[in-house]
């Protein structure tokens, strides 16, 4: 009985002993930032690429509503002030 006890263990210690680790997970590298041409208020918005998002997208519609909105209130001040 305690023969085949001693076989068991040797032969469960053999087999974990007989695994190859895991190979390293490759590196993701990251794209340099481009030139930085948007709003102040959005630039946080790049940051969204991290959770699935094209961040760059977003932000530039958001960029171009912000734009349109100046736009207009400009025009409109400008239409008071006649």
């Amino acid at each position: 009985m305690r023969r085949e006890l001693c076989l068991l263990l040797l032969a469960a210690a053999l087999s974990a002993c007989g695994k190859e680790p895991p190979p390293p997970a490759p590196k993701v590298e990251t794209p340099p930032p481009a030139a930085d041409t948007g709003r102040a208020e959005t630039r946080a918005l790049n940051n969204l690429d991290g959770v699935g998002y094209n961040g760059e997208a977003i932000r530039n519609k958001v960029d171009g509503a912000m734009n349109a909105t100046d736009d207009y209130n400009k025009h409109m001040q400008e239409q008071a002030d006649q």
